[in-house]
């Protein structure tokens, strides 16, 4: 009995001097290495969605308006063309549910300028998170919680494990926003500035002309949109349809509806609709049939400006 308490007793001493300092060494260390993967890593690249959509959350700035939307807004909306305080918070593969949530979080702030610019797909009102790392660093945020839902993981609540299965994801999307030099870099912006070869983007218009497009709206999604619009009539939103190559439309199947979504969104007191979808551009300012690349976006971002200036909608100074 003697004999087996004495092994208590000396296990017991063993765990306080060995392997609690070791356990405790162990959180320090990954505590820190967490701080410095999010920090260094994943928030300071500017273009990533985590990062953007951590500013939405987090940061104010107060003459800041933001451009949201999908990958053609944040290919195709060049910040310091259109504006001196413009900001690009587009984020590739996501739909108008990311959308929702970002619009929702600047309707939140008071700014000095009433606009906010929502780049607006054509191929519709729909959902996509895309990719699950830009979410997981807000993850417990109440927002961020729901529109994740049961792709929300336990795990996403433990610092550093949270990432485990994306660390390489955040690498490359850091070593490329740091060493591409395809790409163009502004205030969010993240566009090609390669031109295709021309055989390469006739294939692309070729398979275009082939493939069937159809407007959509998911109700659940449209409801919530107009909504939060006419719940916030201190903000002045405009939808932007980007430029479109013309090839984009010969088998467009339901453009009327699509025109009388617009339509509608146009007749709310506090939106206005600016349609570049038929703007006539060579083929050398698409990166794709649905997507611009530096030069393109460079002619639209300009022809935006001018638009937003006849609206004399009064703006922050620098």
């Amino acid at each position: 009995m003697e004999q087996e308490n004495l092994s208590i007793s000396n296990f017991k001493t063993f765990l306080l001097k060995l392997l609690l300092p070791l356990l405790a060494i162990l959180i320090l260390i990954l505590s820190f290495f967490n701080f410095f993967f999010e920090n260094e890593i994943i928030l300071s690249n500017s273009v990533s969605g985590a990062s953007k959509i951590n500013r939405i959350i987090n940061e104010t700035h107060y003459n800041e308006i933001p451009i949201f939307g999908s990958s053609a807004a944040e290919g195709g909306y060049i910040p310091e063309i259109i504006g001196n305080n413009y900001y690009n918070y587009g984020i590739t593969g996501t739909r108008v549910d990311v959308m929702l949530m970002m619009l929702k979080e600047e309707c939140k702030k008071t700014k000095k300028s009433p606009l906010i610019i929502a780049n607006f797909d054509l191929d519709g009102i729909d959902h996509s998170l895309a990719n699950l790392a830009n979410y997981i660093y807000n993850s417990n945020y109440g927002p961020i919680k729901k529109l994740l839902g049961d792709r929300y993981q336990i795990k996403y609540s433990v610092p550093a494990f949270k990432y485990y299965g994306f660390y390489e994801n955040y690498l490359q999307a850091y070593l490329n926003s740091k060493m591409q030099s395809s790409k163009y870099v502004n205030k969010g912006a993240y566009i090609d500035k390669n031109i295709i070869e021309k055989k390469i983007f006739d294939e692309l218009v070729e398979k275009r002309k082939e493939t069937k497009t159809k407007f959509f709206s998911e109700k659940k999604l449209t409801d919530e949109l107009f909504s939060l619009i006419q719940s916030n009539n201190n903000r002045l939103f405009i939808f932007v349809v980007p430029p479109y190559h013309k090839s984009y439309f010969e088998k467009y199947q339901n453009l009327n509806v699509a025109n009388k979504f617009l339509n509608d969104l146009d007749k709310l007191k506090n939106v206005k609709v600016l349609d570049f979808s038929k703007l006539q551009l060579s083929d050398s300012s698409f990166h794709n049939t649905s997507h611009l690349n530096y030069h393109g976006a460079l002619i639209f971002s300009q022809m935006l400006k001018d638009s937003l200036a006849l609206l004399n909608i009064p703006l922050p100074n620098k």
